[in-house]
C-alpha cells in the first residue's frame, strides 16, 4: 500500500528511468529537490521532446490528481487511481495483457478497471483500515494511442 505523499519520489525516478529508455536522457532529466521538500523539477522540453511523451499508466494512490502535470508536460494520455490503489496485482498484468495484443490505451484502461469485478483488493484495504480506497482509474486525454502509433512532435 501507499502513504499519501509517498508518490512524489518513486515517480520522479519512474519517470527518470522511462526517459532514459526513450533516448531523452541527456536533455530531460527529473530531480527531486530535497531542500524543497521534494518538489519535482523538470527542465523545458522541446515540442520535438514534447512529441515523444504519449501516455502515463499512473500506479500511485491519487494517480488521477496528477494527470494535469502529466498533460502539461506534454503527455497524450493519462490513466490514474481515484484514491489508494490496491489492485495492481491484478489490474496491471491485464492491462499489459491487452496493451501487447495491440488494443487501444483507453480499452486497455478499461480492462485494467474491470480485472478485479468485486473489488476485493478495495474491500481488503478498506477492512484494514485504509480510508480513501479507490483503485479504478481515470482516464484524461486522448486514449486512441495503441504501441504502433507513431508519436508526432507538437
Amino acid at each position: 500500500m501507499c502513504q499519501n505523499g509517498a508518490y512524489v519520489t518513486a515517480g520522479a525516478h519512474e519517470l527518470d528511468a522511462r526517459s532514459s529508455q526513450i533516448g531523452l536522457a541527456q536533455k530531460f532529466r527529473v530531480r527531486v529537490a530535497a531542500r524543497e521538500k521534494q518538489r519535482l523539477q523538470v527542465r523545458t522540453l522541446t515540442p520535438q521532446q514534447r512529441g515523444r511523451l504519449r501516455l502515463v499508466y499512473e500506479t500511485a494512490c491519487f494517480g488521477a490528481s496528477h494527470a494535469i502535470g502529466w498533460r502539461k508536460l506534454g503527455f497524450d494520455a493519462v490513466a490514474g487511481a481515484r484514491g489508494v490503489h490496491t489492485d495492481s496485482a491484478c489490474s496491471f498484468p491485464t492491462f499489459l495483457g491487452w496493451w501487447h495484443n495491440g488494443y487501444s490505451f483507453a480499452d486497455c484502461v478499461d480492462a485494467a478497471n474491470r480485472a478485479d469485478a468485486n473489488k476485493s483488493w478495495d474491500a481488503w484495504a478498506k477492512q484494514q483500515g485504509f480510508t480513501g480506497v479507490d483503485s479504478r482509474r481515470l482516464l484524461r486525454g486522448s486514449g486512441g494511442s495503441n504501441y504502433t502509433t507513431v508519436p508526432v512532435a507538437n
